[in-house]
């Protein structure tokens, strides 16, 4: 039983990986890694991600997402606990669902890097509520690379379900990049 005291909201961050590399046709599509673009993205966007402190990341195994996830691990002021998950890999959004229903009420944010067309998905299915700009934002596209922040109105992770979630932000690669 989870006796932690209830906070009322929990935040959660959902990213699709950043741009991978389609050079190598030999690879299969799990060992893709990312490619230049891919990368300079990451670390842009690590620092934003690290002010969150994710109190706990989820992400798939596939290799474009672990280098995804590596530069947001050293912006990280304290560590964070860290699955990965091969089921975030060939999943959908129930899948993933399930993942962070299971997450324990002192988790109070999280962060997914994950695939598309599932992280659009979840997106969608979550949200309730959405500050217009976030919301147009991710009506006009979801690219690799791209972070939503979404307020999670629950006092436990198991209570995440659909509509559940005020979207805050859309936050996509070259958002970040052209004001570097």
């Amino acid at each position: 039983m989870d006796t932690t005291p209830p906070t009322g909201r929990k935040t959660l961050l959902l990213m699709r990986h950043a741009k991978s590399s389609w050079n190598d046709s030999g690879l299969a599509d799990f060992d893709r890694p990312l490619n230049k673009r891919g990368k300079r993205s990451a670390r842009a966007l690590a620092p934003l991600i690290a002010a969150w402190q994710p109190h706990w990341i989820g992400c798939s195994t596939a290799k474009r997402t672990r280098q995804t996830l590596l530069p947001i691990l050293d912006e990280l002021p304290t560590p964070s606990e860290v699955s990965l998950s091969p089921a975030l890999y060939e999943s959908n959004e129930a899948a993933y669902l399930r993942m962070l229903r299971a997450l324990p009420s002192a988790v109070d944010r999280a962060l997914v890097i994950g695939h598309n067309p599932v992280m659009e998905d979840l997106t969608r299915l979550l949200i309730g509520s959405a500050e217009p700009r976030a919301l147009d934002r991710i009506s006009e596209k979801f690219p690799t690379g791209t972070l939503v922040v979404l307020e999670c109105a629950i006092n436990r992770w198991s209570d995440l379900a659909p509509h559940c979630a005020n979207l805050l932000d859309t936050i996509r690669p070259r958002d970040v990049l052209e004001l570097g």
